[in-house]
């Protein structure tokens, strides 16, 4: 760390308190990387604010200071997005974790946008509902990343999209401090600019997004899963097809997974080759409704639904 860094650390902890400003040199094994394995350099010091003011605060001390911030959440993306390229300062949500309100009526839950993706579908979970937005990396993504890069998942094309879709309101910070909010719950809503748009995919180059007011789904209450083989891709999208057109009132294709399986060495390469695999979970009151009659699709038996 240059002379001219320690003196701005030193006045930045002064504004905002060792609480929340710590000593790049003192971060010890702080993860300042995410997992793509590109280069990425040491933070000057981490700030981890415990409110939407503190956020505004550092900001704009680093905005008058011609500083240049950082943000991170879970730190799981692939891209080197989130790495330093040398003498920033990285802004962390971790202390702003806090999940406000499950309301059921609405169907929303209104959170600070360091939570973890897990404990906002575990509250979900609790208040029997569902939260749609769900990634691999959800026990250590946070909702500011999720939203700052409109994270996709699991669930985007039964729930009707990207992490964008699910959003009602926001609140963020501005690079020099400002304070901009628009926390609604309100589905029918045409007033003015659609603010949280423009936020969502900005990957915090516009604004650090430290409040979110989102959907949550009635939670299924069963769950089934098929593994139906099939011998080419046309077969799969008739599959799809029929199972969307004939499933029970009530239920949707939650998951559709397609496997192209592969050969072991010892096995017949050719007719392997041909073989797909589809993995249908369906979701709904009570999950597949089996019938006494099945059907074969090009030889291939699976249940109507």
């Amino acid at each position: 760390m240059t002379s001219s860094s320690s003196s701005f650390v030193e006045r930045l902890v002064a504004e905002l308190g060792s609480d929340v400003v710590t000593f790049g040199s003192d971060l010890g094994t702080w993860r300042v990387r995410d997992w793509s394995g590109t280069p990425g350099a040491e933070s000057i010091a981490l700030i981890r604010p415990r409110s939407t003011l503190e956020v505004s605060r550092a900001l704009a001390f680093c905005h008058a200071n011609q500083q240049a911030v950082v943000t991170h959440g879970g730190l799981t993306g692939l891209a080197g997005g989130a790495n330093l390229s040398g003498g920033e300062v990285t802004l962390s949500l971790e202390q702003m974790s806090a999940i406000k309100e499950v309301d059921t009526v609405s169907g929303t839950i209104t959170l600070q946008a360091g939570a973890v993706l897990q404990r906002v579908q575990e509250a979900a979970d609790a208040a029997g509902m569902m939260f749609p937005l769900d990634l691999g990396a959800r026990g250590s993504c946070t909702i500011s990343g999720n939203l700052a890069t409109n994270a996709g998942g699991n669930r985007v094309i039964k729930y009707d999209g990207m992490a964008r879709e699910h959003v009602l309101g926001l609140e963020a910070v501005l690079a020099d401090g400002t304070v901009v909010s628009d926390l609604h719950k309100m589905i029918k809503n045409n007033s003015g600019y659609d603010l949280k748009s423009l936020l969502i995919g900005s990957e915090g180059m516009l604004g650090v997004i430290t409040r979110a007011v989102m959907r949550v789904a009635p939670k299924p209450l069963g769950v089934s899963t098929a593994w139906c083989g099939l011998p080419n891709l046309a077969t799969v999208t008739r599959l799809l097809q029929h199972a969307r057109a004939r499933m029970s009132v009530g239920i949707r294709s939650d998951v559709a997974e397609l496997l192209r399986l592969h050969a072991r060495e010892h096995e017949d390469r050719a007719r392997a080759a041909r073989l797909h695999a589809c993995v249908l979970r369906a979701a709904g009151k009570h999950g597949f409704q089996r019938r006494k009659t099945s059907r074969r699709v090009r030889g291939h038996a699976w249940r109507d639904a």
